[in-house]
């Protein structure tokens, strides 16, 4: 879904529909959906267009959450990296029987091998 211009914040064509799909959607959840209680159908085009705006929001908030995670992510996979490059951290490791990571954390520390530490 596109967002909705900043400028005038009213929605056009496209994305009026696109609204209207939203709120079908969220009505068919019924009671398993988390808000489903908050949920109501709007009444009006101003209340269509506030319940688009808030679900673009929520997103937004979503993708700079996601984005926020990975980057942590990312300093922590690059200090286990600079970590796994010292043998004495190693032995250590080892010699306290610490010497297996998760997958995914091995995955990525591997991937970043010929990336400067």
């Amino acid at each position: 879904m596109s967002p909705p211009e900043r400028s005038c914040g009213q929605l056009k064509g496209r994305q009026i529909i696109e609204a209207k799909r939203l709120i079908e959607k969220r009505q068919q959840l019924g009671p398993s959906s988390p808000n489903a209680a908050q949920i109501k159908p709007p009444t009006s085009s101003y209340s269509l267009v506030r319940t688009y705006q808030k679900e673009v929001e929520r997103q937004r908030k979503m993708v700079l959450k996601a984005e926020h995670a990975h980057q942590r992510l990312l300093l922590v996979v690059q200090g286990l990296k600079k970590l796994f490059a010292d043998e004495n951290f190693v032995t250590l490791l080892r010699a306290e029987g610490l010497d297996t990571l998760p997958k995914y954390l091995a995955e990525r520390i591997t991937h970043f091998e010929g990336a400067p530490a």
